[in-house]
């Protein structure tokens, strides 16, 4: 994505000539108008797509509640997203088409489960791009998979780690211990180098814990919806381009002039964010949904690229409540009268209440989210509406919203582990083109000496410092931990909306003024402190609906966002070397953004837990 921004007023001395480009010698990206005389348009959404006309799909549930071992097969499809679309090809899990079913475990039950990759020509072969580390001219053809249970608390050789992939026509066992409390997962592809094109293909389902107090039936412990009044809402984003009678996905690729700016040696073909130009919900292209007069419990998934979204009722909509988070439920239901923010990898737990509704009355769940998140582009359209729920003279038998939802209150958060200063940074080029993400300033490839040695047995704090102009969602595998605050930087800002507090955190460290890109190659080992350069007066506890369980959490841009990470109650060796069917030596776990695009290049990072 193009953006115009004038950085050069920054840190000028470090600015360097090179033949392809003007590198601009600062990780920071700066806010501004992000339209540039090179920003394209993005496509409108294909002609002839009614709203509301496609009925929800329910994915069908798979109950593994039993343990024992099962076999699940990935595969090409054709999925009709719209009647006006014909068929689309497509990846699914375990014989369906598009996306796979609702894997539902039991709290302690172990499951083994096979995948057998039976992938054949990829749906985005196109947008594979060979300059991404991993990433290999198979995959068009033979695509690699490797499959993530997103918050599950998983021994690190059946965590689904990138590089822990397997090849086309054969198949990988993975062990879920399942030992954690009720939550609403989702497992996805996690293959190195073709991540974000294999989910958008449709490689992603959702892996539901229960437990003996959250059971999804009749008398379960809070009294929650369930059965036909309990159903997940898998949301995503779309383009499409048509073919005959029937359409492919679309994933443009960058504008030639902005290519010809890159530095040599980068990816040509990637993107720094994919923005579809119609919303999904379950695969389904703007659906509908009839609904009884009572309360509904809804799983909802973000499994968008880059797209956050904040949901929201019209005036006088029906009321929605948040009762859990990525982790599992909240001590008490939240009112959401100003709608849910949910970003790429989030989950949230939520009620509807339609018990007061008229029958016929229809209602229109909207977003308003700006893309990117939070200043957005103009050229980006926002997807204002996904999906609408049509009242039905039916009762349900909910009718109250549950004064209590767990079976015990959240634990308190005790921090007695180290306290470590991570960084999100971006490499630009002059005109403020992206191309290329970093934890740290390094890349995925750094080795040992630069990434993190959590202290197992330990709660750590961990500031995650943004030093870019967009939100980012960072998500963490292995552990659940919980969000502390969020400090912003002190003012005042320029005009470019930097703040001057982040200037000079920048400019304190910019420690080699000659290189063309001086905050780079810091490595965890630095640890700088963003204290001194901060407002700690206007610190702001985690919202509401944040204050459970987290996985995956928003890290809004000129800010430090603090949390809690426990490496507390594992049983197993969590730093425990394999190898994978490739012939890697692996060990660890990865941290990293989950705007699939910022993941793949070069935006993640594997840590140890020791």
């Amino acid at each position: 994505m193009t953006r115009t921004l004038d950085r050069r007023s920054l840190l000028r001395s470090g600015v360097t000539g090179a033949a392809a480009a003007v590198i601009v010698p600062s990780a920071v990206r700066i806010t501004g108008n992000r339209a540039g005389p090179s920003a394209r348009p993005r496509p409108a959404a294909p002609a002839g797509l009614s709203k509301f006309t496609e009925l929800l799909a329910i994915p069908p549930v798979i109950d593994l509640r039993a343990g024992g071992s099962h076999m699940l097969t990935m595969g090409n499809g054709r999925q009709q997203f719209h009647r006006a679309l014909g068929t689309t090809p497509t990846f699914g899990y375990a014989g369906a088409p598009y996306l796979g079913p609702i894997l539902v475990v039991r709290r302690g039950v172990p499951v083994e489960l096979t995948f057998v990759n039976q992938l054949g020509a990829h749906p985005v072969a196109s947008a594979i791009d060979l300059g991404i580390g991993g990433a290999v001219r198979g995959d068009r053809t033979a695509p690699r998979a490797s499959v993530h249970v997103h918050g599950g608390l998983t021994p690190p050789e059946y965590d689904g780690h990138p590089m822990d992939w397997f090849a086309s026509g054969t198949a990988h066992r993975y062990l879920y211990p399942n030992d954690q409390e009720a939550a609403t997962l989702w497992f996805h592809d996690h293959a190195m180098g073709i991540t974000r094109l294999n989910v958008y293909a449709g490689l992603a389902g959702g892996y539901l814990i229960r437990d003996r107090w959250d059971t999804g039936e009749p008398g379960n412990g809070p009294g929650l919806p369930y059965g036909a009044y309990e159903l997940p809402l898998i949301i995503q984003d779309k383009s499409f381009t048509r073919h005959g009678r029937d359409s492919v996905l679309a994933y443009p690729p960058r504008d030639p002039a902005v290519v010809a700016t890159l530095p040599q040696g980068t990816p040509k073909i990637w993107v720094p964010e994919f923005f579809g130009n119609v919303g999904l919900v379950n695969g389904k292209v703007w659906p509908y949904l009839p609904v009884n007069r009572s309360i509904y419990r809804f799983h909802v998934i973000n499994g968008s690229q880059a797209r956050f979204w904040h949901l929201f009722f019209g005036a006088g909509g029906p009321p929605i409540w948040q009762i859990g988070t990525d982790q599992g439920l909240l001590d008490a239901a939240v009112p959401l009268p100003s709608g849910l923010l949910l970003a790429p990898g989030e989950r949230a737990d939520v009620l509807i209440d339609f018990t007061r509704a008229e029958p016929g009355r229809k209602w229109v769940l909207h977003n308003d989210a700006p893309a990117p998140y939070p200043d957005g582009d103009p050229t980006v359209p926002v997807i204002g509406e996904l999906i609408r729920f049509t009242v039905t003279s039916g009762h349900g038998p909910f009718r109250e919203i549950p004064a209590r939802l767990r079976a015990a209150p959240l634990p308190c958060v005790r921090v007695d582990g180290v306290t470590r200063n991570v960084t999100l940074q971006e490499k630009v080029v002059a005109d403020g083109e992206s191309y290329g993400l970093l934890l740290n300033g390094v890349p995925f490839t750094a080795g040992d000496a630069d990434i993190i040695h959590a202290g197992r047995g330990r709660t750590e704090k961990w500031n995650i410092i943004n030093l870019t102009a967009d939100a980012h969602p960072i998500h963490l595998h292995l552990v659940a931990f919980r969000i502390l605050e969020r400090v912003p930087f002190r003012g005042p800002a320029d005009s470019e909306g930097v703040p001057q507090g982040l200037k000079d955190y920048v400019a304190a460290w910019h420690v080699d003024p000659a290189s063309p890109e001086p905050i780079l190659g810091w490595g965890t080992g630095r640890n700088h402190s963003a204290e001194p350069y901060l407002d700690h007066d206007r610190a702001t506890p985690p919202e509401p609906g944040e204050r459970g369980g987290k996985d995956t959490i928003i890290c809004p841009p000129g800010q430090v966002t603090r949390i809690a990470v426990p490496f507390t109650g594992i049983r197993f060796d969590p730093d425990r070397q394999y190898v994978t069917q490739a012939g890697a030596r692996v060990r660890g776990y990865v941290w990293h953004c989950h705007i699939l695009e910022h993941e793949e290049y070069d935006m993640m990072q594997r840590y140890r837990v020791t």
